[in-house]
Protein backbone atom coordinates (compact mmCIF):
# COMPACT_ATOMS: atom_id res chain seq x y z
CA UNK A 1 0.00 0.00 0.00
CA UNK A 2 2.69 2.49 0.71
CA UNK A 3 4.47 1.97 -2.37
CA UNK A 4 1.38 2.70 -4.66
CA UNK A 5 1.27 5.77 -2.15
CA UNK A 6 4.53 6.86 -2.76
CA UNK A 7 3.87 7.02 -6.22
CA UNK A 8 2.09 10.19 -5.82
CA UNK A 9 2.88 11.56 -2.71
CA UNK A 10 6.64 13.11 -2.09
CA UNK A 11 5.68 13.87 1.59
CA UNK A 12 7.33 11.98 4.07
CA UNK A 13 5.46 13.25 7.02
CA UNK A 14 2.55 12.16 5.53
CA UNK A 15 3.76 8.66 4.49
CA UNK A 16 5.33 7.98 8.09
CA UNK A 17 1.78 9.33 9.53
CA UNK A 18 -0.08 6.62 7.03
CA UNK A 19 2.55 4.22 8.23
CA UNK A 20 2.06 4.38 11.43
CA UNK A 21 -2.07 4.11 11.54
CA UNK A 22 -1.75 1.31 9.37
CA UNK A 23 0.19 -0.74 12.25
CA UNK A 24 -1.78 0.78 15.12
CA UNK A 25 -3.68 -1.99 15.56
CA UNK A 26 -7.37 -1.98 17.18
CA UNK A 27 -9.02 -2.84 20.61
CA UNK A 28 -11.59 -5.44 20.84
CA UNK A 29 -13.21 -5.89 24.19
CA UNK A 30 -10.63 -3.60 25.65
CA UNK A 31 -7.82 -5.40 24.98
CA UNK A 32 -5.00 -4.55 22.29
CA UNK A 33 -4.53 -6.47 19.09
CA UNK A 34 -2.05 -5.98 16.51
CA UNK A 35 -3.14 -5.67 12.60
CA UNK A 36 -1.22 -7.69 10.94
CA UNK A 37 -1.79 -6.48 7.90
CA UNK A 38 -3.97 -3.98 5.40
CA UNK A 39 -5.94 -1.31 6.88
CA UNK A 40 -8.04 -2.12 10.03
CA UNK A 41 -11.76 -2.56 8.78
CA UNK A 42 -13.78 0.92 9.73
CA UNK A 43 -10.51 2.74 10.53
CA UNK A 44 -10.32 6.06 9.67
CA UNK A 45 -8.04 5.97 6.47
CA UNK A 46 -10.14 2.53 5.13
CA UNK A 47 -12.29 3.88 2.82
CA UNK A 48 -9.86 6.17 1.39
CA UNK A 49 -6.89 3.53 1.21
CA UNK A 50 -9.22 1.38 -0.29
CA UNK A 51 -10.15 3.81 -3.36
CA UNK A 52 -6.63 4.10 -3.75
CA UNK A 53 -5.99 0.67 -3.86
CA UNK A 54 -8.81 0.12 -6.33
CA UNK A 55 -7.90 3.03 -8.36
CA UNK A 56 -4.33 1.17 -8.95
CA UNK A 57 -6.07 -2.24 -9.64
CA UNK A 58 -8.44 -0.79 -12.22
CA UNK A 59 -5.76 0.67 -14.24
CA UNK A 60 -3.77 -2.71 -13.90
CA UNK A 61 -7.04 -4.66 -15.52
CA UNK A 62 -6.99 -2.27 -18.26
CA UNK A 63 -3.34 -3.42 -19.31
CA UNK A 64 -3.60 -6.96 -21.04
CA UNK A 65 -2.16 -9.50 -19.00
CA UNK A 66 -0.37 -11.38 -22.60
CA UNK A 67 0.67 -10.13 -25.89
CA UNK A 68 -0.37 -12.52 -28.50
CA UNK A 69 1.96 -13.78 -31.27
CA UNK A 70 1.08 -14.59 -34.52
CA UNK A 71 2.14 -18.04 -36.10
CA UNK A 72 1.85 -19.60 -39.20
CA UNK A 73 0.73 -23.03 -39.56
CA UNK A 74 1.68 -25.57 -42.13
CA UNK A 75 -1.27 -24.87 -44.10
CA UNK A 76 -0.64 -21.13 -44.35
CA UNK A 77 -3.32 -20.02 -42.24
CA UNK A 78 -2.24 -17.70 -39.64
CA UNK A 79 -3.12 -17.86 -36.22
CA UNK A 80 -2.73 -15.98 -33.02
CA UNK A 81 -0.59 -18.05 -30.63
CA UNK A 82 -0.35 -16.56 -26.88
CA UNK A 83 2.67 -16.98 -24.58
Amino acid sequence: MLSILREKIHDGRFLRLIETLLQAGYLEEWRYHETPSGSPQGGILSPLLANIYLDKLDSLSKQPFFQPTLVEIDDGSIHPMHI
